[in-house]
């Protein structure tokens, strides 16, 4: 069996081809070795390829080739397994000159076509690459998948239906699954969970009632108070580390920026992600929708966008907390004061800031009750007895 072909031995193999070459050429790669060219994988087992015009001197080196280099050399190409697609040579990326031989990528959309046609498991990756890289775009893929449609009777193997639906799907799985993720993280109800198991209670129906770790500090001791705020941040700082580690995949499917519209940029998923964790936990599945009211999951999601923010924002917290004993105040000037500091202090990315204020305004909607006790001189202050 012969060994996997690395960057360094497909080269060697393209400049021993166009050794070979007495007259003008083009070999079209495709499959692993534009894989392994563009670095979403380290290696491939075959090495795929079109020659135009055909080139008997080249076709009878190939198997001297195969067998001097160790390498596996298939005639290959999306063409044999779906229709030609329109001006497709002229999508097909230069890659390099050998001899009187050009290299080129066969074009990626007919690639990206075959493969979800095969829809293998690696060929959906591949597929995915190819858009994370910018080499294709879902909406031109689909379109060409149209004008070809109606020469899919040649191809009887293609599921017309099953093929447009692959093609349409492709970009939203990995995003959808990443925001599920994010909220299944956010609704873990560590509050409830460690008063169940610390005492056996239930803390909705204890205090304040707020699934929060506030209210258990204040029912059952600081402890417990401490163990639910640690938990329930670290909810918010595993949502961002998630989601900053699948959307650097070489598997996300959407091509990123850092300020560009908000399906391509990475600042939008992660910090969207964030501000699911955060709803996750103010609006549990578990707790039947009733959850906390998201200050210490914020904490967390602002401690992975921005330390540095976080910071000052906790220095906002304290100053109110020391001049007004009121936890409830400082928690909503402090979530407000975060997206300011996000815009002037640490200039973070336009869409990290614009989320922060959703999630500020979300956490001050859930203390609309401490802002009418507020108002009414009713609020129970810090260390202070429930009226």
């Amino acid at each position: 069996m012969r060994s996997p072909v690395t960057e360094e031995r497909l080269r060697d193999f393209m400049k021993a081809v166009g050794a070979r070459a007495r007259e003008d050429g083009r070999i079209y790669l495709t499959g692993g070795a534009s894989a392994v060219l563009h670095h979403w994988r380290a290696s491939t087992l075959d090495v795929d390829l079109k020659i135009i015009p055909e080139n008997d001197r080249i076709l009878r080196a190939l198997p001297e080739l195969k067998e001097k280099l160790q390498i596996n050399v298939e005639l290959a190409s999306p063409a044999d397994f779906v229709p030609e697609l329109p001006g497709w040579q002229d999508r097909s990326p230069f890659v390099a000159s050998y001899g009187l031989i050009s290299f080129h990528h066969y074009d990626f959309y007919s690639q990206a076509l075959s493969k979800l046609e095969r829809g293998h498991r690696k060929d959906l990756i591949d597929v995915e690459a190819m858009t994370a890289q910018g080499l294709i775009n879902p909406e031109t893929l689909l379109a060409l998948f149209e004008e070809v449609a109606s020469e899919l009777y040649r191809y009887p193997a293609i599921d017309r239906s099953s093929a447009s639906r692959r093609a349409d799907r492709m970009p939203r799985v990995l995003p959808a699954g990443l925001l599920i993720a994010a909220y299944l993280i956010g609704s873990i109800p560590f509050s409830f969970l460690v008063v169940k198991l610390m005492s056996g209670a239930d803390i909705r129906e204890v205090g304040s009632r707020n699934v929060g770790a506030t209210n258990v500090a204040r029912s059952f001791g600081k402890l417990p108070g401490i163990i639910a705020l640690i938990l329930d941040m670290a909810k918010g700082y595993v949502a961002i580390a998630l989601a900053k580690w699948v959307t650097a995949s070489p598997n996300w499917p959407l091509p990123v920026g850092v300020d560009a519209s908000p399906l391509h940029s990475r600042a939008f998923w992660i910090a969207l992600a964030g501000l699911v964790a955060v709803l996750g936990h103010m609006f549990p599945i578990w707790l039947r929708f009733h959850g906390g009211k998201g200050v210490a999951t914020a904490t967390g999601v602002f401690l992975g966008l921005d330390p540095i923010a976080l910071l000052a924002g906790a220095i906002v917290f304290a100053i109110v907390v020391i001049s007004s004993r009121f936890v409830s105040l400082a928690s909503i000037v402090s979530s407000a004061s975060v997206p300011i500091f996000l815009r002037f202090l640490t200039h973070a990315p336009f869409w990290a800031i614009n989320i922060s204020i959703v999630i500020a305004i979300a956490i001050i909607l859930k203390h609309h009750a401490n802002i009418a006790r507020l108002t009414q001189g009713r609020e129970r202050k810090m260390g202070g007895k429930e009226e």
